[in-house]
């Protein structure tokens, strides 16, 4: 088994997720991981980035070539950690909404500090 996979399935079991629902989250074929595993090789490029980024690590994680996977999530607060985990629960459109409203969020913060600046 590669070191991407073995990441991926302890990431899977960190997080409290399925195979499926990440294939499934990330538009990947049912077969994926199945087919990584008895062929020995890894995806393509863009599919490690969406991996990578759906987890928050690095890609060079995920390849076995960096010691900590979980250095940007231990960076995170505990009300980051709970927003996260909240949020990778939401349809695409929910996430989508909640980005939308977040932005409306720092914006009307920027505008409140140049009125006082």
């Amino acid at each position: 088994m590669t070191d991407f996979l073995k990441n991926v399935i302890l990431l899977l079991e960190q997080n409290g997720i399925t195979k499926n629902k990440m294939l499934v989250d990330l538009q990947l074929g049912k077969n994926s991981m199945v087919n990584w595993e008895n062929r020995n090789t890894i995806p393509n490029g863009k599919t490690l980035n969406k991996i990578a980024e759906y987890f928050n690590v690095s890609t060079d994680y995920l390849l076995g070539k960096a010691e900590n996977a979980r250095s940007v999530i231990d960076k995170l607060s505990e009300k980051e950690k709970s927003l996260l985990t909240i949020f990778r629960q939401l349809t695409d459109a929910q996430q989508d909404l909640i980005i939308d409203k977040a932005s409306l969020l720092v914006e009307s913060n920027e505008a409140e500090a140049k009125k006082k600046a």
